[in-house]
């Protein structure tokens, strides 16, 4: 009498068997992917997603979710993301009762959830608002387009959002920005903005050579981020680049030049000096020249280049922040930040020609 394992029908059952066995371990795998997929989502309405995950913090930023109008708040907000992210925790982020929100305040947070460096293997979800405006901006940004969503999404295109780590000038992306600016702005693609090419070729030339600052080579890039969000109510196209570098203060500036920035702001208040701000401020006015620390002839003139394009009145409303420094050139201020934005940050606009 034969052994059971070697019957024709032990052999069926064993192939049975392990078929069921294979199934299961796919089946197992298949949810943990889909599990995986959906954490790093924006949830819709109320659904409580991370209700059925273990430490996770809620985090609620101020009502005005600006960058550039309310820089304190959102650095605030963002800190916090931070810490409970370096505390090892998952994040929700609760929008639900933001009543503005700005497209460059999407870009720069989107730049840092997307960073591994700053959410250190942990994962984030969160909510919309409530109100229709801040929605609609949200909607329209290409938000939805980094993060799954579970919801319908109810508006148009109205905004690009675009990451980028190459080591040379991507004037195809820019031809892009241009692209939509236009056809958004005069329904024509066609149409030629040089000024748009200048700013961004100097904005990408930085970050490829000092946005990691001494550590910067060919090998070793800083990633940048760019948004246009075309405002269809004004005629106006918001323009955000940044990167979550060591910013311009810390980016291999001469060092007397550092000195000099470094000096006590206390002292400088008593005797009449100047901030960091100021002296930042001078760098792009001209005021400051060759500054690089490559130290070679008409290098280090980018940053007074940008603001060239602002002075001709080629791009409007620039806005800079880096470090612990604020410049708002529309409003002549000029301000040195409680705390510190890790990175380079430019704003601007471009307004319809008739």
């Amino acid at each position: 009498m034969k052994k059971l394992y070697q019957t024709s029908k032990w052999k069926k059952y064993s192939l049975k068997r392990q078929r069921y066995e294979l199934r299961k371990t796919r089946i197992v795998v298949d949810k943990k992917k889909k599990r995986n997929a959906v954490l790093n989502t924006l949830e819709s309405g109320s659904r409580q997603l991370f209700k059925r995950i273990h430490n996770t913090e809620r985090i609620i930023p101020q009502t005005q979710f600006s960058f550039i109008k309310n820089s304190r708040g959102f650095i605030d907000f963002m800190d916090k993301v931070s810490g409970a992210f370096s505390a090892g925790k998952n994040v929700r982020i609760d929008f639900k009762n933001v009543d503005e929100i700005t497209p460059e305040s999407i870009t720069v947070m989107l730049s840092r959830l997307k960073d591994a460096n700053f959410t250190k293997g942990k994962f984030y979800s969160g909510t919309i608002p409530i109100k229709e405006e801040p929605k609609r901006i949200l909607f329209n940004s290409s938000f939805l387009d980094y993060v799954e969503f579970n919801g319908k999404k109810e508006f148009g295109d109205g905004g690009r959002i675009i990451e980028e780590h190459k080591n040379t000038v991507a004037s195809d992306i820019v031809k892009d920005i241009r692209e939509f600016t236009t056809l958004k702005m005069y329904n024509d693609n066609s149409i030629k903005l040089p000024s748009i090419y200048r700013v961004y070729q100097e904005l990408m030339k930085n970050t490829i050579e000092h946005g990691k600052g001494q550590k910067s080579t060919k090998t070793n890039r800083e990633t940048w981020w760019t948004s246009v969000y075309y405002d269809d109510l004004n005629d106006i196209a918001y323009y955000s680049f940044v990167d979550n570098g060591v910013g311009i203060l810390k980016s291999g500036i001469q060092q007397s030049f550092m000195d000099k920035l470094r000096i006590d702001i206390l002292q400088l208040s008593l005797f009449g000096g100047k901030t960091r701000a100021d002296y930042l401020h001078d760098v792009f006015v001209g005021a400051v020249k060759n500054i690089s620390r490559t130290k070679e002839r008409n290098r280090g003139l980018g940053l007074w280049r940008i603001y060239n394009e602002y002075k001709r009145n080629s791009i409007q409303n620039l806005i800079v922040i880096t470090n612990d420094v604020y410049l708002n050139f529309d409003k002549k201020e000029y301000l040195v930040l409680e705390k510190e934005f890790k990175g380079t940050f430019f704003y601007w606009e471009l307004k319809k020609c008739n």
